[in-house]
């Protein structure tokens, strides 16, 4: 009898055990994070804070600076910048994004089409990986009127016609150090020039086209990829 009274009491435990597993793993869902840089494009003026809700994730981010990698709670939000300093004025620009687990994420400030006022947009930096041996490498123009771009490696066009804050597709190249030229689509006239750049095999590259029309530049960012996940093989006859 007794024999069977702890046999009952142990049944007992590993169904109360079972029964909490999925809550625990609930609670771990609910912590998951998603990963968000920033990169301030404005060509000049003061500082700003990020917020993402009423939470200040980013403090300070000055223009031409780039903000690595930060946990962000996933789901949806709406990332907010205010000038620093200034946490209960109206945001200078807002966006609503839904942000995904493990997900890499880059905000971008960039002027508005008018060039009076500051702009934000957030593009997905997961990319699934190039194929073994190549490199990725995308296009982000961020200086207003200036659109049609075309992108050339060794003379050869490899993009074309990337419009202001558009970001274009990924294209597939050989892992080479060479110059990146960024051309006007209607004139052919170079407008900035990526001099010996090194593109590395198995990795994806975004180019940023900031700054003004009289002074442009670029900023080459590193993106996350991840592999391909197989494809599901048939089933066994039955």
């Amino acid at each position: 009898m007794r024999t069977s009274f702890v046999m009952s009491i142990a049944l007992v435990l590993i169904g109360t055990a079972c029964t909490k597993a999925p809550q625990q793993s609930a609670d771990r869902e609910v912590s998951r994070v998603a990963y968000v840089r920033v990169v301030n494009a404005m060509p000049g003026g003061s500082a700003v804070d990020i917020f993402s809700g009423d939470q200040k994730v980013f403090n300070e981010v000055k223009p031409n600076t780039v903000i690595p990698y930060r946990e962000i709670p996933r789901g949806l939000t709406t990332f907010r910048a205010r000038w620093a300093g200034h946490e209960k004025d109206s945001p200078l620009a807002e966006n609503i994004e839904i942000l995904g687990h493990k997900e890499y994420s880059t905000l971008l400030l960039l002027p508005s089409g008018d060039e009076k006022t500051v702009d934000m947009t957030v593009f997905d930096d997961h990319e699934w990986a190039p194929s073994a041996g190549k490199a990725k490498v995308r296009v982000v123009p961020a200086i207003p009127r200036m659109s049609d771009i075309d992108v050339y490696s060794q003379g050869k066009r490899i993009l074309g016609g990337v419009d202001f804050k558009d970001e274009s597709r990924y294209v597939e190249m050989d892992p080479i150090t060479g110059d990146l030229e960024l051309k006007r689509d209607d004139n052919q006239q170079t407008v900035a020039t990526v001099s010996s750049l090194r593109l590395e095999p198995n990795k994806a590259y975004t180019i940023l086209l900031v700054g003004n029309k009289d002074k442009p530049r670029t900023i080459v960012l590193e993106d996350r990829v991840e592999e391909k996940p197989p494809m599901p093989t048939g089933f066994p006859a039955s």
